[in-house]
């Protein structure tokens, strides 16, 4: 008897345990009548464990019919820092003796903001730290605020080929972040991380740039021409591929432009390249639509295939007294018997010789 007791009495301490557990995906209300879904596990290697208090935003709750309405008329989603789950929903088992626990919201899960059609702002609390690459993919959000306790930001998560995003802004405290005009910066300005990918307007980026990060324009629609510092040391690769840029000027400090950097440039009408300039990299500029292309005499070497496909060039002015080296199907599938080669005049004579009957002229500058 004692030992049926005893089994009764380690069942009930069980059944206790089991229902005053949190478990790993639960429901908080913010107190507007949404409710929100919320994780508590490891996610892209940020573990949870040892921070009881800490879960994981998942998104707003779709499972009942009520809240599917004001999901699809909710303009500005605010993240708080602190939650607690509803006591009144038990739809995933959890049951409470006294008042819930409350939590705090340190990361955003992936896809935690899909389901919103109309959602054009996300409000990020302080005390959130992280948020997944893909929890914006796909959704309608033009503005996102990227508070002080978050250091460390995946610049993809602003770009893309369908992406709405138009504007970033930083808290001031950031110690590694900042924003300029929607624009995403390291704390002091010398590098900038990335351009939203519907930021619209000509951008002037300010003097103190030093660095741009890989694919930072890459994929805007919205950009016109870019002006690009004088003291910027370092292009990363791809950085206005596939956008809608028409006009840019590469300051003489970058030494070296980057593979693809302007590559399937569509609305690229105008290029200049500044003395200082040596090398330009591999499919720098293939398919984009350049009329116009000016080289300093520094150049040294064109990478394989850096212009293939430009099918649209008219006319190229080149300042070196010796034609530079030229690499692999650099201006392959292009007809150079429509360009006219713009070259020193002390120099004319020598490049008729080299390109006589290649180019639909060559004159000088």
């Amino acid at each position: 008897m004692k030992r049926v007791s005893a089994i009764l009495a380690l069942f009930a301490i069980n059944c206790l345990l089991l229902f005053a557990r949190v478990p790993d995906f639960y429901d908080f209300s913010d107190g507007t009548g949404l409710l929100y879904k919320l994780y508590r596990d490891e996610i892209s290697g940020n573990r949870l464990e040892g921070h009881d208090d800490e879960v994981i935003f998942w998104g707003v709750d779709d499972r009942h019919e009520e809240f599917v309405e004001k999901m699809k008329k909710l303009k500005v989603l605010r993240v708080p820092a602190t939650m607690r789950p509803d006591s009144n929903d038990h739809s995933w088992g959890i049951f409470f003796e006294s008042a819930p626990p409350v939590y705090r919201v340190t990361g955003i899960g992936g896809h935690a903001f899909n389901g919103l059609p109309a959602l054009e702002e996300i409000v990020l609390s302080e005390g959130i730290v992280y948020i997944d690459p893909f929890s914006t993919n796909g959704i309608p959000a033009k503005r996102i605020n990227i508070p002080a306790s978050m250091t460390s930001v995946y610049p993809g998560l602003f770009r893309g080929y369908e992406s709405k995003w138009e504007k970033v802004t930083v808290a001031k405290g950031n110690p590694n972040y900042s924003s300029l005009d929607g624009l995403l910066y390291s704390k002091n300005q010398d590098t900038l991380w990335v351009c939203p990918s519907a930021h619209q307007g000509d951008i002037k980026l300010p003097a103190t740039v030093k660095v741009i990060y890989d694919r930072a324009f890459s994929d805007t629609k919205n950009i016109g021409r870019v002006i690009l510092p004088e003291g910027l040391t370092s292009i990363g690769e791809s950085t206005f591929s596939e956008s809608n840029i028409t006009q840019v000027n590469i300051p003489g400090s970058i030494k070296i432009l980057p593979r693809r950097i302007l590559a399937l440039c569509r609305q690229l009408k105008q290029v200049t390249i500044d003395e200082g300039v040596e090398v330009i990299g591999e499919s720098a500029f293939t398919c984009s639509y350049i009329e116009t292309i000016t080289l300093p005499s520094t150049i040294k070497e064109v990478g394989d295939e850096a212009f293939m496909l430009c099918d649209k060039v008219r006319d190229v002015y080149y300042k070196g007294l010796m034609p530079p080296t030229i690499g692999k199907d650099c201006f392959r599938f292009v007809d150079l018997s429509k360009i006219t080669l713009h070259v020193p005049a002390e120099a004319l004579d020598t490049y008729r010789s080299l390109c006589q009957g290649i180019f639909a002229d060559v004159v000088a500058i």
